[in-house]
């Protein structure tokens, strides 16, 4: 499988360190993604299409957790919570 990445950085002094950087990030991101595919074959090998949907399912839902958990943690004040009360405002 081929993938086409590019990068286009307009900043002159910047342009071929920024867009180096982001093909070599890509290129490491797919390498090592399809290591991992490939590592885990066997434990997809001979199951069903129903049974890899529930897999993929059940990983979906992990990762939304995870970056939900993630997200929680990154931001601990949500809009409606504690932030800001009693506060007095300037103005």
């Amino acid at each position: 499988a081929y993938k086409l990445v590019t990068a286009d950085f307009d900043y002159f002094a910047l342009k071929s360190k920024v867009e180096s950087f982001m093909i070599g990030y890509e290129r490491d991101l797919f390498l090592s993604t399809h290591k991992q595919m490939f590592c885990w074959m066997d434990e997809w090998y001979g199951l069903s299409l129903q049974q890899i949907r529930r897999v993929e399912d059940q990983e979906f839902g992990e990762a939304q957790r995870t970056s939900r958990r993630t997200w929680d943690l990154d931001n601990p004040q949500k809009e409606g919570g504690e932030a800001g009360k009693g506060k007095a405002r300037a103005g």
